[in-house]
């Protein structure tokens, strides 16, 4: 299987016009959700974080928040 970083798998994501929410769960610098949100990206958790945290991501991933 090929090595692939997540902004390129975000891209390529982007690029077939997929409508299926990702939540990117990262503990990476601002540069790195920056290049993300260009590919599409919109739902992120922050490490560490607590269950609630990825559980509202998930949510708003799917349109389900309150």
């Amino acid at each position: 299987m090929p090595r692939i970083n997540v902004v390129d798998a975000a891209n390529a994501y982007k690029a077939k016009d997929v409508k299926t929410p990702i939540v990117i769960v990262f503990g990476w610098v601002d540069e790195m959700k920056v290049k993300l949100i260009d590919a599409g990206i919109r739902h992120f958790v922050s490490k560490p974080f607590m269950a609630e945290g990825l559980l509202d991501a998930v949510r708003d991933a799917l349109g389900e928040r309150d």
